[in-house]
């Protein structure tokens, strides 16, 4: 399996938060292995969000509904997940363009979070992410965004253009 340089995702069905951690741990030690190389280990910022110890590697995560999932990659990377056809117009009111709002809610909501994620700004930035097709647009940097369908699920994947 090659991991060098593409992003490295991982799914499973919903765990509860003990279960998810011990899977992410498995996920990242399946990482570094493909890698050929020692695994890193996981830290949490005071906002949860995981990193690697060392800071050469990059993860997201995301638990929704029936879904855990976790990507790694040398590069930052985001990622989100929500259901296929979900529908939230006081959200999409609040948090998306007018353009955005005629898209399909699910697209939109998991590149605005993936980006978000990616960035490191969180929630608080969902609203000034703006999502054009395949790319976004936050703080005039741009980012890829790649969808994969799972099921019930819509995951989003944010990475630098560059990383393409």
């Amino acid at each position: 399996m090659k991991t060098r340089n593409k992003p490295y995702l991982r799914l499973t069905p919903a765990l509860p938060a003990e279960g998810r951690r011990e899977q992410l741990s498995h996920w990242v030690a399946e990482y570094f292995a493909a890698l050929g190389e020692k695994p890193d280990t996981v830290l949490y910022e005071p906002s949860g969000k995981p990193v690697f110890a060392r800071g050469e590697h990059f993860l997201s995560v995301t638990h929704t509904g029936t879904l855990y999932g976790a990507v790694f990659a040398p590069f930052p990377v985001g990622l989100d997940g929500e259901a296929v056809g979900e529908s939230r117009p006081r959200v999409a009111a609040r948090y998306f363009t007018e353009e955005e709002r005629s898209l399909p809610f699910a697209r939109v909501w998991t590149a605005k979070e993936a980006v978000a994620k990616l960035t490191g700004e969180g929630l608080s930035a969902v609203r000034a992410v703006r999502v054009c097709g395949d790319r976004a647009i936050f703080n005039g940097k741009r980012y890829a965004l790649q969808y994969e369908e799972a099921g019930e699920w819509l995951l989003c994947l944010a990475l630098p253009v560059e990383a393409l």
